[in-house]
């Protein structure tokens, strides 16, 4: 399923998928995945001594009832006990379940203290939701300077979703007023990638088209990932969608915008 959720006009730009950083969250739902109820017990007992990585998979589990029936409360539990110890990845997490109210009361301004610790240690995950934490005003006040500064940092150390949202803010690509927004005319389903299958793992991916003058997709990148394959997918999808062109002062143009590529699974499937 596809959906339009924000139109940003631009000139003609060039984007492409780009691979996540290394200390990105995204590998733990597919590790997740494959734990039985044998591994849980064995995790529990290597968390309870401190192991991080152990916490932080038991967290990822009980937050999508991988091996173990699904729990909010002590998913954020576990991720509390990795982030509070120190580990980047859990603080980006922990941010992420204080934003969104995930097993205890959202809270934005604790989300951005925890996005800012790990963002602090070169974190490119945390650099990215801290900037987008400044574009949208969520738990600081807007400023589009700072989140700016914060997308080119965590773009200089390869985190793919940070090119594309400097490339969406870039004022060189706004075609300024007057343009109208094109509007879809054929937007094909998303196929699910095996790995999410197996895992009955779904979501939203959040991309940016380059919409041509042709209505065709020129480009596109991903603003919010997903991981296990459904990124690609949702590329996929959304490069054979098809658009009315955009017209301004009585010509086409380029445009971009932002759509939502949904994955879900259901009992048949």
């Amino acid at each position: 399923m596809t959906r339009l959720c924000l139109l940003l006009p631009i000139l003609f730009w060039q984007a492409t998928a780009q691979p996540f950083a290394q200390d990105a969250s995204y590998s733990l739902i597919g590790e997740a995945a494959l734990l039985q109820k044998s591994d849980v017990a064995k995790l529990k007992k290597q968390a309870d001594k401190g192991d991080l990585h152990s916490q932080m998979l038991l967290g990822v589990a009980y937050q999508y009832g991988y091996g173990t029936k699904q729990d909010d409360k002590t998913a954020a539990k576990w991720v509390s006990k990795a982030a509070r110890a120190g580990d980047p990845v859990a603080e980006v997490v922990l941010g992420r379940f204080h934003a969104a109210g995930i097993g205890m009361a959202e809270k934005k301004d604790e989300a951005l203290t925890w996005f800012k610790r790990a963002a602090d240690k070169g974190n490119a995950e945390a650099q990215f939701e801290l900037a987008r934490a400044y574009q949208r005003g969520q738990g600081v006040h807007a400023d589009e300077l700072q989140a700016n500064a914060w997308y080119r940092k965590a773009a200089e150390r390869g985190f793919g979703p940070a090119k594309c949202a400097l490339l969406a803010n870039d004022p060189r690509f706004r075609a300024g007023r007057g343009a109208r927004p094109p509007s879809l005319r054929y937007a094909p389903d998303p196929e699910y990638s095996e790995a999410a299958r197996k895992a009955r793992f779904g979501g939203t991916v959040e991309l940016l088209l380059g919409v041509g003058e042709d209505g065709t997709v020129q480009e596109a990148c991903v603003l919010r990932p997903l991981g296990l394959g459904l990124d690609e997918k949702a590329l996929e999808a959304a490069r054979r969608s098809k658009f009315d062109p955009t017209i301004k002062d009585g010509r086409t143009v380029p445009f971009a915008l932002v759509v939502e590529k949904n994955f879900r699974l259901y009992p048949a499937q």
